[in-house]
């Protein structure tokens, strides 16, 4: 072709040099040059984003390539030199295991023992690794399909969708598997392309790694010899091995001070209405002097109550401790429903004058609700109170916060951009979970204290459904509830497994 270029120069038809090259070479070397989607070492991106960048870069064809295209902006330049550093961080990792995995193998010949990280990180791929000493210590698998996962762990419910990242750590476990399979598909005449997981299942061994075993359905494609084209199915067992634990310094950032940068406070409409005031006349105002400028944004907390005065009163010794004690800037709204039990809210009513006279300056007040008991009624009601860049906290008279919870609430919320939906912690019954024991809470800062649930029998159908359900949800949790039906029932069990093995000697 080289001594032909200046006519193919001159005999151009397009102002695309890398056609016009092509078109020169099938002319005078008289050889094809294949399409993009024909070969695997010069990526074309086709995605019409039209963004000049390549949209996914955890991908097989981005691995195998010399050549990126389009990746024309310098961001995404350092994107992609970012991420070809990782992956060879990646291989690095890889390679350690690999190291670690021949030292204790070449230890068995030698007269140094392996040293126990050796021992721990270059352990041989096994699922039998883990030897647990009790039922309970047991590692439970979890059963996934392409979009979901089923457990039986505390405090998730038994289907649920992957996040993002369990997806990616599934995407990435595929893509490793398919490069492995083809790995030789080149000389072997054949390619084998992923469709979809028919099933699997995942577990985490804490000590060694993740673990899986999949059900794959793959696309077989010979292109050698007689081409053919087939589905096939294949069992995979794979372990993700723990590498070394590393440690990585990061600066300390003061939440307060950020919080009390990015949210400003503003003035929050007063909420005591003129038949709020008859109902509670102790309300005091406050001489322009003794107002200073908050510190932190105010949190307007808001209570729904009906009865339950004992409950109260330990949600107002919680509020006195955690907010009046230590002057934090906040504002309580009980959301009172009228209960055929008037001692009961008259009583109510007594303790939060007491709370005024104890704490003049703080910022208390009931509100009156008619109609019978709804959560998302008082809620709605109370939240008419306040301007639209208040900070509201809905509360349950139930629920137990401290300070750090109400630090989490101004840090995690943004106006007109961001609420916070923590998840919260829901005792058990204490009588069937904590007898005698410690329990461990998910986040301290906040606890629903358990209280017996009455289903009423004349509810509607589903909705008695829901109230047994939630009932029962609040006694244990699946394993304990389980562990005591075992108990219950193992002279059963045993029993049942004599006459079994009697039944087979006769």
């Amino acid at each position: 072709m080289v001594p032909h270029i200046r006519e193919c120069l001159q005999e151009m038809y397009t102002t695309h040099e890398d056609v016009e090259i092509g078109r020169c070479v099938r002319r005078f070397a008289g050889v094809q040059c294949v399409w993009s989607y024909e070969q695997q070492l010069f990526y074309e991106n086709y995605e019409p984003n039209k963004k000049g960048y390549i949209r996914d870069l955890h991908n097989s064809k981005i691995h195998r390539a010399i050549t990126l295209h389009p990746n024309k902006n310098p961001p995404y330049q350092y994107r992609l030199h970012s991420y070809m550093l990782s992956r060879k961080i990646a291989d690095l990792r890889h390679r350690t295991i690999q190291l670690h995995r021949e030292i204790v193998q070449m230890g068995r010949y030698g007269a140094n023992e392996p040293s126990r990280e050796d021992l721990q990180l270059g352990m041989p791929p096994s699922f039998m690794r883990f030897h647990p000493r009790q039922r309970e210590e047991v590692l439970e698998w979890e059963f996934l399909t392409g979009k979901y996962l089923f457990s039986s762990s505390d405090g998730q419910p038994p289907r649920r969708g992957m996040d993002s990242s369990q997806r990616q750590a599934l995407d990435d476990i595929i893509m490793q598997v398919m490069e492995m399979i083809n790995a030789n598909a080149k000389t072997r005449g054949r390619v084998i392309d992923f469709k979809e997981i028919q099933y699997g299942y995942r577990r985490v061994n804490p000590l060694y790694g993740a673990e899986y075993v999949l059900d794959l359905l793959l696309l077989y494609k010979k292109h050698k010899g007689k081409t053919m084209t087939v589905p096939v199915r294949r069992h995979a067992y794979l372990q993700q091995t723990f590498s070394q634990i590393q440690f990585r310094e990061e600066g300390e950032m003061d939440a307060r001070a950020l919080a009390s940068h990015i949210n400003k406070d503003s003035d929050s409409l007063s909420f005591l209405s003129n038949s709020l005031k008859m109902l509670v006349p102790f309300k005091l105002a406050t001489s322009g002097q003794d107002q200073k400028e908050p510190k932190e944004k105010k949190v307007n907390i808001l209570v729904p109550l009906s009865g339950r005065y004992d409950i109260f009163v330990r949600f107002m010794a919680n509020f006195e401790r955690v907010c009046l004690i230590p002057n934090q800037n906040v504002k309580l709204l009980i959301l009172l429903f009228s209960t055929d039990n008037n001692t009961e809210q008259v009583k109510q009513v007594e303790l939060m004058r007491e709370y005024h006279m104890k704490y003049p300056r703080a910022e208390m007040a009931i509100k009156p609700v008619t109609g019978s008991f709804s959560r998302a009624l008082a809620l709605e009601v109370g939240s008419l109170h306040f301007s639209n860049d208040s900070l509201l906290f809905y509360c349950d008279v139930d629920l137990l916060f401290t300070s750090d919870f109400l630090k989490r609430c101004r840090t995690n919320t943004a106006p007109g951009e961001q609420t916070y939906f923590p998840i919260i912690f829901s005792q058990y019954d204490p009588k069937v979970v904590y007898a005698g024991k410690l329990f461990r809470s998910a986040d301290t800062g906040i606890v629903h204290v358990h209280h017996p649930v009455i289903c009423d029998p004349n509810l509607e159908a589903k909705q008695y459904k829901m109230c047994v359900g939630s009932k029962a949800s609040s006694h244990g949790s699946s394993q304990q509830l389980a562990e005591l039906w075992l108990e219950k029932n193992e002279h059963s069990f045993r029993r049942a497994a004599s006459n079994n093995g009697s039944a087979r000697t006769a």
